[in-house]
């Protein structure tokens, strides 16, 4: 029978980590973060729990060097994960290492395969408008947008933000 890892307070840190991931999808992030905190605490060796508080941090913007080492930790334990590659990227794009996380966000997507991918899709858009190249960047938010989830009004904001500007641009270079 496999042992059952035990967080401080004596409940299972599957538990504690399941909790942390209710916090994060509600937006709780403070909860969030203490609770992923916990569940590292009870166990140093959970990939998951590295992976999801490194990018809780990082869509917070705070301590994004902390998050990318976080990260890496995860992806070291299961470097065949999209969702560790998506993280990474998004990481290092919210750190400014935007051609860094090119690469890994296309990777993602392809490791993916059919699966969940409507925020890694979402991710490489912002990551090539970063880069400069809008085409791309609606394209990729579009894909996002197909494929539905939890992602779909921040994608669409994102998509009315920049039509002005490829209109724009596609009137500039007809002239």
């Amino acid at each position: 029978m496999a042992s059952t890892v035990v967080a401080a307070e004596g409940e299972p840190v599957e538990v504690t980590r399941r909790r942390a991931a209710i916090f994060h999808a509600a937006g709780r992030l403070d909860e969030a973060e203490r609770e992923y905190r916990r569940a590292l605490a009870a166990d140093e060796d959970d990939a998951s729990v590295y992976n999801d508080l490194g990018y809780l941090l990082a869509e917070r913007g705070e301590d994004l060097p902390a998050a990318i080492a976080m990260v890496k930790r995860a992806l070291a334990e299961r470097p065949e994960e999209p969702a560790f590659l998506d993280s990474l990227g998004f990481a290092l794009y919210r750190a400014g290492r935007v051609s860094e996380a090119l690469p890994l966000l296309r990777e993602a997507v392809r490791r993916a395969g059919s699966g969940d991918v409507a925020e890694i899709r979402e991710h490489l858009g912002d990551v090539y408008l970063a880069l400069g190249d809008l085409t791309r960047a609606r394209a990729e938010w579009q894909a996002a947008l197909a494929l539905g989830g939890r992602e779909r009004e921040r994608v669409l904001a994102k998509l009315r933000a920049h039509a002005d500007e490829e209109s724009e641009r596609a009137a500039s270079d007809s002239r």
